[in-house]
């Protein structure tokens, strides 16, 4: 499995992620970039999460499905169920699921008060199939993702990180 790198011009890995893409800003999702994925990628898929909220339950921030191989970023302020370019076709499968919060989009970091700073993860996978998921019937949730992920090939991933905290 190849390692893939993945960044934001808006954070440094392991850095502070900007007021703008939390809660307490504008909630925009930030603009990902990713270097070109393994020989063979049929398709992409973005998992963003902090795996300590909730007392270790983790939160999933966001769900980017089924992303075509010839992309190489999501744009920054990407709006729930909304395609990734302008030029996208309209029937691509590109899609987004449904998060912890119960938006088919995404949900920036939102700790608790006093909690400490938290850890937000921002991985890519690259898949040797689409995934295979209705999304006419209702926005996946990431246990439908990752039982959907886990009937294709992972050929490579790749992971940037980002921290936000309340005091």
């Amino acid at each position: 499995v190849k390692v893939m790198e993945i960044t934001s011009p808006a954070f440094d890995d392991g850095g502070a992620c900007p007021i703008k893409y939390t809660a307490d800003g504008d909630d925009a999702s930030p603009p990902l970039m990713w270097s070109t994925p393994p020989e063979g990628t049929e398709s992409l898929v973005v998992i963003v999460d902090d795996p300590i909220a909730r007392n270790g339950k983790g939160f999933t921030h966001w769900l980017v499905m089924n992303i075509p191989v010839d992309e190489n970023e999501l744009s920054e302020g990407i709006l729930p169920s909304e395609y990734l370019t302008n030029d996208m076709k309209e029937d691509s499968t590109f899609s987004q699921g449904m998060n912890d919060a119960n938006i088919a989009g995404y949900t920036g970091p939102d700790p608790p008060e006093g909690g400490g700073e938290h850890t937000y993860y921002f991985r890519i996978y690259a898949l040797g199939d689409e995934i295979d998921i209705d999304i006419n019937q209702a926005s996946p949730t990431r246990q439908t993702l990752k039982n959907a992920m886990n009937e294709v090939k992972h050929l490579g991933h790749g992971e940037v990180t980002c921290t936000y905290g309340r005091d």
